[in-house]
């Protein structure tokens, strides 16, 4: 199967303790920063909220107080957080250089270069920690037989054991459909028992606290009366696929659900790397120059990486480091006006989504994300046989990073939709245009060899969320940007929506299924007051677009 299957000790299966370990820390810095919450608000006035706003504009305009105060106490507490930041970059810098140089080391010589590990057989090993959580909404309840009975005959055609599948049905009341794009992650439905700090962290916080239950496939079904939402709450092995995957097996689970025909999607032994995209990988990877700029891009990761994890502490003035999530959906008319604003300014949905989303960040926050990290798929590009459709299931995941505050800043320009689309263009010249496949040079040649010699080489951005990833891509202050282009669902579910989140800095994931835009911004390092302003004022931007005639 997976390539680190074959080769023992450096080639242990390291997503398995990476997606373990993802969950498991997260899940106690999740309760540390709750515990320092919880003692902090015994202090008289400390989180005291605005009464409740009588209009839109009042509440916007107490949020705006909310954000500012947080703001200026986080500056009062840079001494103390610049020292735990010095003493601990100054400790874990030298170890995690060393293994990481090891395990470089290992993949280059026993297991061979970035064209050898894509060659096939891209999935990683299943752990028993689900680390993708999404949710889907639909207007018809599921009937539980059926529904565990095609679930688990894919989880076998998946090579899933039994005992690492989970489906519930919780008794819970879903509530109504929102009047709104912009809503609250836990609109639907709350964490209950197995939440973990705030309601806002209802994709992630709960997703952690699965990491005990022993499953790899987490799925709740909330199956409300007809006509009302039926909520699917899903925690996938995102350790092991790429987070498109993830959703190709849902999306595949209602297919069959409704009596559509088995697809053949679980394909990552059956694609091959296309010997041009091989021969094109050869030429544009250099394990020297790799080796080269390692040892600055752990640094600069890893430093941005401690000093958002103390910022973010409740005793320095943060928020907490607790994954923070909502939801921006469009339906299908205001999707179509959006796409046809975007395209009339000469720009892609895609370069729209990245522009509102930078200079959201740069509205609230006072300063530019300093990049932008663009997941992307080898898949339809790079491999064979090709499948235009979208649907198939494995790890084809990569993330190129493009630098944008320091280019704003050399220029002494704003972020501009012309940028953006420009920063576009570069990403489909190196990663291809439809089937044909790109340069694969640039940023996309150096994200397949970070993801190919890093210490975790599988799943959903598993690899490259901890600080010892070997691409400077700064994590926690960037912009995460997910887009998985057009899709469809059995159009018998009655589908509504589908969200998923990735808290990182600032990350913002999106899809249009069935004609729908569905978009979620995720944070664990900001507050919900400042993910929020976000995004509305990104939701201000995109809408802008249908409406201006120049651009922003």
């Amino acid at each position: 199967m997976a390539v680190d299957k074959k080769y023992p000790f450096f080639g242990m299966p390291y997503v398995t303790l990476g997606s373990v370990l993802l969950n498991y820390v997260f899940r106690y810095v999740m309760m540390l920063s709750t515990m320092q919450l919880n003692l902090l608000s015994k202090i008289p006035g400390y989180g005291t909220k605005a009464e409740l706003a009588s209009t839109v504009e009042d509440a916007v305009g107490e949020r705006n107080k909310r954000i500012k105060k947080s703001q200026l106490v986080e500056k009062v507490f840079v001494a103390p957080t610049f020292l735990f930041w010095g003493v601990s970059l100054a400790l874990f810098y030298p170890v995690f250089l060393i293994a990481a140089t090891i395990r470089a080391l290992y993949r280059r010589f026993a297991v061979g270069t970035p064209a050898t590990f894509f060659k096939t057989d891209m999935q990683g090993p299943y752990a028993r920690s689900p680390d993708y959580p999404c949710q889907f909404v639909f207007t018809k309840p599921f009937e539980p037989a059926k529904l565990k009975s095609v679930l688990f005959q894919m989880a076998a055609e998946a090579e899933l054991p039994d005992d690492m599948v989970l489906l519930e049905f919780p008794d819970e009341d879903t509530g109504s459909f929102p009047t709104s794009a912009a809503v609250a992650a836990d609109h639907y439905i709350t964490g209950g028992d197995r939440q973990i700090g705030p309601e806002t962290n209802l994709f992630s916080a709960r997703m952690a606290s699965y990491a005990t239950s022993g499953a790899a496939l987490v799925l709740r079904c909330y199956n409300g009366a007809p006509g009302k939402p039926t909520v699917w709450a899903a925690y996938m092995p995102g350790g092991a696929w790429d987070g498109s995957s993830c959703f190709n097996f849902l999306k595949e689970l209602v297919h069959r659900y409704y009596g559509g025909a088995p697809n053949p999607v679980f394909a990552c032994e059956t694609l091959t790397l296309r010997d041009d995209a091989a021969e094109k990988l050869e030429q544009t990877t250099n394990f020297a120059q790799f080796m080269k700029r390692m040892p600055g891009a752990i640094l600069s990761n890893m430093s941005d990486f401690m000093w958002q994890f103390y910022r973010a502490q409740p005793m320095m003035g943060g928020p907490g480091l607790l994954p923070r999530v909502n939801v921006l959906n469009f339906d299908e008319d205001m999707s179509t006006l959006i796409a046809a604003g975007a395209k009339a300014h000469g720009a892609k949905p895609y370069a729209a989504f990245v522009w509102a989303v930078a200079n959201a960040f740069k509205s609230v926050l006072g300063y530019y994300p300093y990049g932008v990290i663009q997941q992307s798929s080898l898949q339809t590009r790079a491999y064979e046989p090709i499948v235009k459709e979208r649907n198939l299931v494995g790890d084809w995941l990569i993330g190129p990073f493009r630098y944008l505050r320091t280019v704003c800043e050399l220029t002494h320009s704003p972020f501009t939709l012309a940028m953006s689309q420009r920063m576009y263009d570069s990403l489909m010249d190196e990663l291809g245009h439809g089937v044909e496949c790109g340069s694969l040079d640039g940023a996309v040649g150096w994200s397949c060899e970070a993801k190919h010699y890093g210490l975790i080489n599988w799943g959903a951005a598993v690899f490259e969320f901890f600080p010892f990833y070997p691409n400077e891509i700064k994590i926690m202050d960037s912009l995460f940007l997910n887009n998985y282009g057009e899709r469809e669902i059995h159009a018998d579910s009655g589908f509504v929506s589908y969200n998923w989140a990735a808290p990182t800095g600032i990350a913002f994931n999106t899809m249009r299924v069935n004609g729908k835009t569905c978009s979620a911004f995720g944070t664990s390092v900001h507050s919900q007051d400042e993910l929020d302003a976000i995004r509305d004022e990104a939701e201000r931007l995109l809408l802008s677009l249908t409406a201006s005639p120049e651009i922003l």
